[in-house]
């Protein structure tokens, strides 16, 4: 015979047995108020355009701005999956990769914008045999 359980014991809200129940929106509101307001959230049109036009960098900072650049026209792309990219991934302009985090693997290819093939061909400096296995960054 199965058991009852008492309605003042439901933690769930439920207008017929239980309106006061546990109501999760307080726990929203408390967050909400925690996040710092200065926080930069988007960087502007100007804000990109000066970032891309900063030429006092050293090597590595340059290097370290490609990257950022190549994960910003991929759409946000993972570091560890760019960090992992070799140009045998990229073929007609589509970027074939496994996501490293989730294993799903992209099927049809993410296409690659013209702008994120420029920095990979930037970086396409070592003439090898064997080019086709090595890491674009």
């Amino acid at each position: 015979m199965p058991v009852k359980c008492s309605d003042k014991n439901n933690p769930f809200k439920n207008p017929y047995t239980n309106p006061r129940g546990f109501d999760i929106s307080k726990y929203k509101k408390s967050k909400i108020s925690k996040i710092n307001n200065h926080r930069i959230r988007d960087l502007t049109k100007i804000q990109l355009i000066k970032l891309n036009q900063c030429d006092e960098l050293t090597p590595t900072q340059e290097k370290h701005m490609a990257i950022w650049w190549f994960s910003f026209y991929c759409f946000g792309v993972n570091l560890i999956d760019i960090a992992k990219l070799k140009y045998k991934h990229i073929k007609d302009n589509l970027w074939h990769y496994q996501r490293y985090k989730t294993g799903v693997s992209s099927k049809d290819g993410k296409p690659l914008l013209p702008e994120a093939l420029e920095i990979t061909k930037k970086f396409d400096t070592k003439p090898t045999e064997n080019k086709a296995n090595q890491y674009v960054f």
